[in-house]
Formats: structure tokens, sequence, C-alpha cells
């Protein structure tokens, strides 16, 4: 066994049997994925100038997208060895761009344009990758004519190690928002939690294993959806376990990871989580399985 491996044996031996005590859930057959294809199968175009498989992200009064396409990485984790060296942001006039050393890529395939610290403003949340550390995230904001890196977080640190943004909220309920993050979601999951304090450093507030947001090989990125499921007022995450055959719902209120709910199923989780409205039924979210099937989850509440 590695030492992360028995590290990650170590930490769910830790944990309390109340953490998945959750309640069973119950999700409704809605047919075939084919029969959603305008929700769970990417047909947009590309911007002209994008990476393979590449997604333009539009928010905030920005579009954002990756280019120049390079093969110095190599990791192949989402779906070729191609990543790309840029970002390209555009506010309807101008486009600026961030060209990354020759030690990392951008190991994505849409930026997520969010803000991160809660001022109004816009920033790009990215997954960059080190050719010898693996992979962190980076904020990078359009500021005085250029785009700018903002800050990022430490590396994984071993090379061909990824990590999948799954939101940004106040997931912990102090007010403030947070990052959330699935840190080597093929091997052994971990929700990470991070804020940005302004800094050129992100700090990670707590780390909980055993869940999954990506299947190897995948361009399939939103397998996590945020929405507070109990009404609490805190923001929880909805994601698939490990395995991806069950889909949970994750409070971290007060810093203090717990399940409140889980749905299981025969097959595994394999498109994005979709948000849809129910016309007189109310709000739900609609994915698939690897099967072909598709399946709705009733969502409680308001976001």
């Amino acid at each position: 066994m590695t030492a992360r491996a028995l590290r990650l044996a170590l930490l769910f031996a830790l944990l309390p049997a109340a953490a998945f005590a959750s309640e069973r859930l119950a999700p409704i057959p809605a047919g075939r994925v084919a029969d959603h294809a305008e929700h769970l199968i990417e047909t947009a175009p590309p911007p002209e100038s994008a990476i393979p498989h590449g997604r333009l992200a539009a928010g905030g009064g920005l579009e954002a997208w990756y280019g120049a396409p390079t093969d110095r990485y190599g990791h192949g984790v989402l779906g070729d060895a191609i990543e790309a060296g840029d970002l390209l942001v555009s506010d309807g006039g101008d486009t600026l761009s961030h060209t990354l050393a020759q030690d990392s890529v951008f190991e994505d395939l849409e930026p997520r344009i969010v803000d991160a610290d809660g001022d109004g403003r816009p920033e790009i949340l990215t997954i960059k990758s080190y050719l010898r550390a693996g992979a962190t995230i980076a904020l990078f904001a359009p500021r005085d004519g250029a785009l700018l890196a903002l800050a990022e977080a430490p590396p994984i640190g071993t090379p061909n190690r990824w990590l999948n943004p799954a939101g940004v909220a106040d997931y912990d309920g102090d007010g403030r928002p947070e990052i959330a993050l699935v840190e080597t979601p093929h091997i052994g999951g971990i929700i990470v939690l991070y804020r940005w304090d302004g800094g050129a450093r992100l700090e990670p507030l707590l780390r909980w294993p055993g869940y999954s947001t990506h299947a190897i090989g995948s361009t399939v990125l939103a397998m996590s959806h945020s929405h507070d499921w109990n009404g609490d007022g805190v923001i929880d995450l909805l994601l698939p376990r490990q395995n991806r055959a069950v889909l949970a719902v994750v409070t971290l209120a007060g810093g203090a990871p717990r399940e409140l709910a889980h749905a299981p199923h025969e097959n595994v989780i394999d498109t994005a989580l979709v948000p849809i409205e129910r016309r007189d039924a109310g709000p739900a979210l609609l994915y698939g399985l690897s099967d072909g099937s598709a399946w709705l989850l009733p969502l409680p509440g308001g976001d």
C-alpha cells in the first residue's frame, strides 16, 4: 500500500459512522439520455481559437475560453493529450490573454466565471497543472487592460494528478464564498474547500474524502451542483460518491462535513448534473447513467 493510500485508509477509518448515515432518496426515471440531448449532451460549437473539446464560458459581462493547444504535458485525463497554454477573456471589446510558462498548462476545457471573494467583480477560475507537480486551481481577472494572475493554491505535488472544481458559494455558512473542488477524483476523491482572501495564495479550509466528479477520459466536468438542500441557508453540494453509482448530498456547514441524503443507482453517473425547472412540478436535477438511462432528483426549497 502506498503512503497516500494508507493516509486515505486511516482517514476513512476515523470518520464517524454518522457521516454516511444519510436519508435514502428515490430519483424519478426520466427516459433516456438521448431524450434530453439539449440538456445533457454538449452541442454548442467552441470558439474558433479554442482547444479541442474546449467550451466558451460566459457571465459577468465576460467570455472566457482556452487556446494555444499544446502536448507538453501529455496526461490525457480529458480525452486526449492536448491541453491549453493560453487563457483568453473578452468583455465584448478587446480580447485579453494570459500565456503560461513552459512548466505548466491549463488542464481544463471550460473556464469558470465566478465571484471568488464576494466583491461583485468577476474572476476566472481555472485548472492549472504543473508538469512536475500536478494540478492546482488558479484565479485570473481582467484588471486595467491586462489579464492578471491573482492567486493559486499549492499544486497536488505529483505529476499526472488532477482535480475538478465543483462550485463557488458560501458552503460553510460564515457569509463568505468558498471554492469547492474534488481532488484526485479518480483515486480516492477528496472534497477540498478553499478561501481567497485577496492575496496570492488560496488557503484550504477542510478536506473530506469519498467523492468523484469525473471519469477518466471524459469531457464531462460539471458532475456537481450547489443547492441549499435542507433549507438552513447554507449551500450544499450534490455530487457522486467515489464509485459514481450513488448521488450524494453533502453539507459543509460549520466546517463539519456530513452527508444529508443519497440516491443509489445500479449504474454509474456519467453526465453533467443539470438543474431544470419542471412545469407544475418545481426544480429538479437531471442526469444520466452509463446504461443510457436518465433520472430526475427533485430539489427541495430554493437555491
